[in-house]
């Protein structure tokens, strides 16, 4: 059952309709970063290129140096100021548009 948030004014108009924007979360995936490696590709199930979004979620870093695209059954991520980023673990977290 899709939830959200909807109200009517006094003459019963729908005027505020929010059910069409809930996303559910479906998980946070680690990558685990060489400094030789600046693309990454991740599996994730049923995942589409079209209502699903990825988040770099970084635990204490302040600026986002990743970016992520989804495609069909994976996302990939790219760090984006070069070739080298610092070795590590880096977490996305995926969402997909609730129907």
């Amino acid at each position: 059952m899709a939830q959200g948030l909807q109200c009517w004014n006094g003459s019963g108009v729908l005027i505020v309709d929010l059910t069409d924007y809930n996303i559910r979360y479906m998980g946070t995936y680690n990558i685990n970063v060489t400094s030789s490696t600046a693309t990454y590709t991740v599996t994730v199930p049923n995942m589409k290129t079209t209502g699903w979004f990825v988040h770099y979620a970084p635990a204490s870093d302040t600026f986002n140096d990743w970016s992520a695209f989804c495609n069909n059954g994976t996302f990939t991520a790219i760090y984006l100021p070069g070739d080298f980023p610092p070795a590590g673990t880096v977490a996305f977290n995926v969402y997909k548009w609730a129907a």
